[in-house]
């Protein structure tokens, strides 16, 4: 069989209220050269039967049924089964405005770039208020690169430390080379739990030579449903004290051991966005320290401060958002005080 241009990963778990209108989204796609690989990752519901009613109506949906091992792994079936020069996917309670595809597809070719990334929609499922339109990149430092991206609506840029801390934090907006991914070896972390997407951009951005912007909403985020949920029950149901905490396990471990690939500011600028991962998983522990223990407490903290001020070494963020961070990674590390000196000096623990 001749490969689609396309190639789009749903991982599928717990969704039947809202997988048909994901699956109509992309069926409408006016860019027609693909294929839809759906991995029901185990889901209780009747969504296996959903996707066997569209498999047998259209065989661009490919559709395979695992147990339950999580967003990450099913992902990386579908990475493991695609067959489609560029790559995307989807959440399953999402769903793509009609033409992203061929807007992606356009933009990534026709400026030859190795990642082409677009706008968004917000939508509040249970407030009456119209859904939020967001930029595809959040430039805080170069007003010229934000005011250039809403004249022209589609621009190409380099790889540089601003694109890196830019950049959404989300597979979902976004359209991949397969050949990078294949030749990189890159696979989403099953021991992460939160900023997954983060972390698989990551480690693809740092071999990009360039990136195409689209300053136009085409993915529909639905914020409260599905694995996207964000209220105390979720939130509870998925990042529990000890994915949290596996999860920056994880995190030490890719600090420790970066991508043989990166060499020079490249690798730099892998830790100044690994720099933001990590703060992001402390943040989130917040939640739940209260209800942890004190050994499970000294056990997330014990190394935490060595291992972040050795991000802050190799990473390029500049001094002022140093001074920035420091502070505030101080007040999430009870017991530690990092110093900081001109020259990155030594840390210093206080009791």
């Amino acid at each position: 069989m001749p490969e689609p241009t396309v190639s789009i990963i749903v991982p599928i778990y717990n969704v039947e209220r809202y997988l048909r209108q994901c699956l109509d989204s992309i069926e409408a796609q006016t860019e027609q050269d693909w294929e839809c690989i759906c991995v029901d990752d185990g889901s209780p519901d009747a969504c296996w039967e959903i996707l066997q009613e569209y498999r047998q109506k259209d065989s661009r949906f490919r559709i395979i049924q695992q147990k339950n091992q999580g967003v990450s792994a099913a992902r990386n079936t579908g990475l493991e089964l695609a067959r489609g020069k560029m790559i995307m996917m989807a959440d399953a309670d999402d769903w793509l405005e009609p033409d992203m595809m061929e807007h992606m597809v356009r933009g990534i070719e026709s400026m030859r770039a190795d990642l082409a990334v677009c706008g968004s929609f917000f939508h509040k499922e249970e407030l009456d208020t119209l859904p939020q339109s967001h930029s595809p990149c959040f430039f805080p430092e170069s007003h010229h690169l934000r005011l250039t991206l809403c004249q022209r609506k589609c621009i190409n840029v380099p790889f540089s430390a601003a694109l890196v801390r830019g950049m959404s934090n989300q597979v979902w907006d976004k359209i991949f080379r397969k050949e990078i991914i294949d030749r990189l070896h890159l696979r989403f972390a099953q021991d992460i739990f939160f900023g997954e997407d983060l972390k698989f951009e990551i480690e693809y951005l740092t071999a990009c030579k360039n990136v195409t912007l689209l300053d136009i909403p085409l993915y529909n985020y639905r914020i409260d449903r599905g694995i996207t949920k964000i209220e105390d029950s979720s939130w509870a149901t998925r990042f529990s004290q000890r994915k949290i905490v596996a999860s920056i396990n994880a995190l030490n471990e890719l600090i420790e051991s970066p991508p043989s690939y990166l060499m020079g500011h490249r690798k730099r600028e892998f830790y100044s966005g690994l720099l933001h991962l990590y703060t992001a998983h402390r943040r989130t522990m917040q939640k739940f320290l209260e209800a942890m223990s004190p050994a499970e407490k000294k056990r997330l903290f014990s190394q935490a401060p060595s291992r972040f001020w050795r991000i802050i070494q190799m990473s390029s963020i500049p001094i002022l958002i140093h001074l920035y961070l420091i502070p505030r990674f101080r007040k999430l590390v009870p017991g530690h005080i990092v110093q900081y000196s001109t020259c990155f000096g030594s840390e210093r623990k206080t009791d």
